[in-house]
């Protein structure tokens, strides 16, 4: 064989190998868990958080926040970060009652508590509120102001969403929400997590 061959035959061998050994453990479509300081996500609310990403390159990673507390069987909040799917034309987002219907905490049954409303803050988003399991909790679709040109939430090539629920027993009213909605963010990774800004209304 043509030694020039072999050795371009040899090269393809390694970097097929040296592609394979630098591709994460877990498949595109499964959600892995990562280290806080390498999430592009953050929620600087409290609670135990779990910090989940998924995709192989980063210009196509979704990310999630999970938030625990003892004696809830489901986490008390989920945030999520997704981008738009590649060749995806239009992207149109869901609305914020939707996501009610796609997390286990509201499987047996959730009430909506009034109309969906606007939050302008560090974080432009639309939300619902709504009582399930003895919490009041409230879902978002949402984006950074740099990520919705003229504040429009349509069509967007990242949004933020999610829902939140108060602690058992507590009330969420406007204060809590605005708290809640503005600790939702994106950053660098290896970035801290921004402390919630003040001042922000909702409507």
């Amino acid at each position: 064989m043509n030694k020039g061959l072999t050795g371009i035959a040899a090269l393809a061998v390694g970097l097929v190998v040296l592609v394979y050994l630098l591709m994460p453990s877990a498949a595109p479509g499964e959600w892995q868990s990562i280290d806080p300081a390498a999430s592009e996500l953050y929620f600087a609310g409290d609670g135990n958080k779990e910090y989940w990403r998924t995709g192989w390159f980063r210009d196509e990673q979704s990310h999630r926040v999970l938030g625990w507390r003892e004696g809830l069987e489901y986490p008390r909040f989920a945030v999520y970060l997704r981008r738009r799917p590649y060749g995806q034309v239009y992207w149109g987002l869901p609305a914020p009652a939707e996501l009610f219907g796609l997390h286990p905490l509201f499987d047996a049954g959730f009430e909506i508590l009034g109309e969906e409303r606007r939050h302008d803050g560090r974080l432009l988003a639309r939300y619902v509120a709504a009582r399930a399991r003895g919490l009041e909790c409230l879902a978002f679709v949402g984006a950074e102001r740099g990520d919705a040109p003229g504040g429009e939430l349509a069509d967007l090539n990242r949004y933020l969403a999610g829902y939140f629920c108060a602690e058992p027993g507590a009330k969420l009213d406007d204060g809590g929400i605005r708290a809640a909605l503005d600790a939702v963010g994106i950053k660098k990774p290896g970035d801290p997590v921004p402390a919630p800004p003040g001042g922000a209304t909702s409507g």
